[in-house]
């Protein structure tokens, strides 16, 4: 009797994914949040604005529309933006002398 071959099927292991592979996928699975990009901060940003968030480049466009982005970033943009209104926000400051 012949012997019957044995076929061995091998699976090939999954890729590890890089730290920025993973954070991608991360920000894939985020629910979406729209971001106003009002057209007020054209004059301190330009017509737009991009960051870098762990290596990743965010762009924001000041042209008045909705933009969706991961809930994360969309949370950081809002922060960012809210400390350059702030910061750009004119203050009356009286200093009294003797």
């Amino acid at each position: 009797m012949a012997e019957a071959k044995k076929r061995t099927t091998t699976r090939k292991p999954k890729p590890k994914l890089t730290p920025q592979q993973a954070r991608i996928q991360q920000l894939r699975s985020e629910p979406r949040v729209k971001v106003f990009g009002n057209q007020i901060f054209r004059d301190q940003l330009g017509e737009t604005y991009t960051f870098l968030v762990n290596g990743l480049p965010v762009s924001i466009r000041f042209d008045g529309t909705y933009q969706e982005y991961p809930k994360s970033i969309a949370e950081l943009l809002e922060n960012k933006l809210a400390g350059i209104a702030k910061a750009n926000t004119r203050q009356n400051i009286n200093t009294r002398i003797g």
